[in-house]
């Protein structure tokens, strides 16, 4: 007599669960199997985050854009030439722009020039106020192997300008788009896990501090320039604020309307500081003239600035 029975029927789990992600989108990758174990934390989905990139790389530019009309029309409006209704609307373009960036959580910086040197400073002023302090923000630098010193020196040059404690807010990548992903993705997820803890929006960093000398343009006279307080034995946020404004000057004088019209009314910015970071930066400028990364490919480079030594 056979100790068992034969039946028809059906296996029902007594616990269940549906899993949901905050966010709909397309499904890039999976990485488990079905009745694969996971653990607590383990990535189990990809989502395409395509458009996320297009919309964060449209939003910097549009920020971009935003910060250099409101520059021009900030100075034209000091000399009665725009009208306050046009100054205030370059105004509140800005600063919607600026919040659509505020918004991301987290950056990622390809090569550029001098400019991305002045966007990268800017970040680097705003994650070193006291006020944000252990708030996660993934902050990756990345691009093709041709980029490698590129790279290199600006972070040399942050390390010696603003101490080396200051590289532990960026990672460098170099070749492996892979990686970023999965330090972006990673970075993220301690992002969305600290907002949760602190009950925080996941939709605007509203605990973020931009520091006042953060939130305006700076006006590239030479005056102003020569007046910059770049000396290493300031506090590292306000350094770097003034380190940012040095390059935004260049910028301004290499292609900006108003900076333009400076030089060639005054000849070149003078740039006054440390004798070392005056060495430092020279350097990293010299770098970015032979990279051709001052102007675009072909034409010939005029310096705009001096470095005072």
């Amino acid at each position: 007599w056979p100790q068992h029975l034969s039946a028809i029927g059906s296996l029902r789990a007594r616990r269940g669960i549906d899993i949901r992600s905050e966010v709909d989108g397309v499904i890039r990758k999976l990485h488990i199997e079905p009745g694969q174990w996971i653990a607590a934390g383990e990535l189990l989905v990809e989502l395409d985050d395509t458009v996320d990139r297009a919309t964060l790389k449209s939003a910097d530019v549009r920020l971009q854009k935003a910060r250099r009309d409101f520059e021009r029309d900030r100075a034209l409006f000091e000399r009665e030439l725009v009208s306050e209704d046009q100054f205030e609307s370059s105004r509140s373009e800005f600063e919607s722009a600026e919040a659509m960036v505020e918004e991301t959580q987290g950056i990622i910086v390809f090569p550029g020039g001098v400019g991305t040197a002045e966007e990268i400073l800017y970040l680097i002023g705003i994650l070193t106020h006291e006020r944000n302090q252990g708030m996660p923000y993934p902050f990756i630098m990345t691009g093709p192997k041709e980029s490698a010193d590129y790279f290199h020196q600006i972070d040399q040059f942050i390390r010696y300008a603003l101490g080396d404690e200051v590289a532990d807010l960026y990672d460098i990548i170099i070749d492996d788009p892979e990686l970023v992903a999965q330090k972006m993705m990673q970075g993220i997820e301690q992002v969305k896990t600290y907002r949760a803890d602190n009950k925080v929006s996941y939709f605007f960093n509203w605990g973020l501090t931009i520091d006042e000398s953060l939130q305006h343009p700076f006006v590239p006279t030479h005056e102003n320039m020569a007046a910059l307080d770049l000396h290493r034995d300031r506090p590292i946020g306000a350094l770097a604020s003034s380190l940012r404004q040095a390059f935004s000057g260049i910028v301004a004088g290499n292609v900006k309307e108003f900076g333009v019209q400076q030089i060639q009314e005054k000849g070149v910015y003078q740039i006054n500081g440390d004798e070392g970071l005056m060495d430092r930066l020279d350097d990293l400028l010299q770098a970015f003239i032979v990279q051709q990364r001052m102007k675009l490919p072909g034409s010939e480079y005029v310096p705009v600035f001096e470095v005072v030594k």
